[in-house]
């Protein structure tokens, strides 16, 4: 299923559903960012409060999102983690050094508006 998007005023929301595996939903996930980038949009926030299982290669995708959009000056933000999926996150070692967790939409979206420009 393709994700959902929502354009706010600092980032893009991209909702996943269901399972967040790396085969066809890491596809459809990756096709959906790719045109967000082209159109410049380099600012991310993945709700994944809709999401009801993730595994190491759903993460995989995440990473290589955030990577990229890291090289192009953006940035890639969680959201609504449930705790199942927290503690992955929390095993990988990838909370907090590659991944910032939201408790909210909102909250990660508004992250983006705290940052300085950069030069």
């Amino acid at each position: 299923m393709t994700p959902s998007t929502r354009e706010h005023y600092h980032a893009v929301v991209v909702t996943p559903k269901g399972e967040f595996f790396g085969s066809l939903q890491g596809v459809t996930f990756n096709e959906t960012v790719q045109s967000l980038r082209q159109e410049g949009k380099h600012n991310l926030v993945v709700d994944l409060g809709e999401t009801t299982l993730m595994d190491s290669s759903g993460i995989g995708v995440l990473l290589s999102t955030a990577d990229a959009l890291r090289q192009e000056g953006g940035d890639l933000r969680l959201a609504r983690v449930e705790e199942k999926m927290r503690n992955l996150f929390l095993m990988t070692r990838l909370l907090g050094e590659v991944f910032t967790l939201h408790r909210t939409v909102k909250d990660a979206v508004d992250s983006f508006a705290l940052e300085p420009a950069m030069a």
